[in-house]
């Protein structure tokens, strides 16, 4: 039974918890999420997993979104399956702040539960997940070269962004960005990205220092939240690259990036912006 796997269970919370209520970006994106899924996947799968699990949360997550900003799917047949109306909502202010999801090394902390509030997200886990790598399973489709990359929303818009699978144009073709180092919150080494840049799935390490690297030393105490984020074994130029974090509430965010190298190098810090 599928159900019974963790994966599934996890699914929703980090729609809930990456979610801003834009008209632009309804959740955080990484790797291939983004506008062409609208971040969160199609509506009636929610009903699903609220229907399967019990889960009120995941039942307010979705009848927000069909009544605010979504309504195609209302009409979908699987919506009609499997929306339970006997199912209560819950609220999400009865939530944690703060969700760390271990076999994607991902962080999410918020302000709270308000459209405008701070939200923050930083993924820096090995490409598939640890799971995947420990099954021996080499395939990474749909993820991207983006340890240590973050977001960051704020007064109900997101500022530092992922695209994640953003469409191209005539003129601009988006897998030359996305599917890049230099397209992602994170950092450049002597112009150089990170393993496994454009797709190239025989670049992606396997070794035990980058099913390793991930987040250390995650703390929320209320008023303050701090972790450490290793990507190091995501670079073949870098020996120390951990990313500290602290977040003082409601809406001031320190990062301090430790970096070390073999030699002196040039290093580019990334940013990307949502206009």
């Amino acid at each position: 039974d599928n159900f019974n796997h963790a994966w599934f269970r996890n699914f929703s919370l980090i729609r809930i918890y990456g979610n801003v209520p834009t008209e632009k970006t309804e959740s955080v994106h990484y790797g291939d999420s983004g506008q062409v899924a609208r971040g969160f996947g199609p509506l009636y799968l929610l009903y699903k997993l609220a229907n399967e699990y019990h889960d009120g949360y995941t039942q307010t997550f979705a009848n927000k979104i069909l009544v605010e900003r979504d309504p195609r799917d209302a009409g979908h047949f699987s919506t009609f399956l499997w929306y339970d109306p006997s199912l209560d909502e819950r609220q999400f202010s009865e939530l944690p702040l703060s969700h760390y999801w271990p076999n994607d090394e991902a962080v999410i902390l918020r302000a709270g539960w308000n459209n405008d509030d701070l939200v923050f997200f930083l993924k820096t886990g090995p490409q598939g997940g640890h799971k995947q790598i420990n099954d021996g399973f080499v395939s990474h489709n749909h993820e991207h070269p983006d340890a240590n990359g973050f977001a960051l929303a704020y007064g109900g818009e997101w500022l530092a962004v992922d695209d994640g699978h953003r469409e191209g144009s005539a003129t601009v073709d988006s897998s030359q960005w996305r599917l890049y180092t230099k397209g992602h919150n994170t950092l450049l080494v002597d112009g150089q990205g990170q393993y496994g840049e454009n797709m190239t799935n025989s670049r992606w390490p396997t070794t035990t220092a980058y099913n390793n690297q991930g987040i250390r030393d995650f703390l929320d105490i209320g008023s303050l939240a701090y972790f450490k984020s290793d990507a190091a074994a995501s670079y073949s130029l870098l020996s120390t690259f951990n990313r500290h974090v602290i977040y003082i509430r409601p809406a001031t965010v320190v990062m301090l990036d430790e970096i070390s190298s073999n030699r002196r190098r040039t290093y580019d810090w990334l940013l990307q912006t949502a206009d």
